[in-house]
């Protein structure tokens, strides 16, 4: 699964990409930088990020059960939640509990269509992009694992 982001103007501002079918590893991309992410654990999943090529972690961050995600960067605290979950809206806000980064689904989502805004300008460039990647790299593990909780409740009626 691949996600282009692009800016106002329609321009390529980055990219996040599945490392595979149903994988849990992502590489993104924006602006000549390089991370990778991936989500490691099953009851108590943890997602990594480490800039491309470097075997030393950039940051960890536990997800909890509810696809929540809490996180320090650049000495800030953000929080990934959802902000409208029949919309499929989500949200990185800040530890005063603002919104800086909010996630619209554009239709079709099956075409990886996602409106994103920068809502707090005041977030130096790096931090933005970064998490920006970084939401759209946990929307696209989401939307995986809704397919594949959907797959096994429809293998399970089968067999039964």
């Amino acid at each position: 699964m691949n996600l282009l982001l692009r800016d106002g103007n329609e321009e390529r501002a980055g990219s996040v990409t599945l490392l595979g079918f149903c994988s849990t590893t992502g590489r993104a991309e924006s602006g000549g930088r390089a991370w990778t992410f991936k989500r490691l654990g099953f009851l108590k999943p943890v997602v990594t990020v480490r800039r491309a090529g470097e075997t030393t972690d950039l940051l960890r961050a536990r997800v909890t059960a509810s696809g929540n995600c809490e996180l320090s960067l650049d000495g800030r605290q953000f929080r990934w939640r959802p902000t409208s979950c029949l919309r499929g809206e989500y949200a990185w806000v800040s530890g005063e509990g603002a919104e800086v980064i909010r996630y619209r689904q554009r239709m079709p989502w099956r075409r990886g269509a996602q409106r994103i805004e920068i809502v707090a300008h005041e977030l130096p460039a790096d931090t933005a992009a970064l998490l920006g990647l970084l939401g759209a790299f946990l929307l696209m593990l989401t939307v995986n694992d809704a397919a594949a909780i959907t797959a096994a409740i429809i293998a399970a009626s089968i067999v039964s």
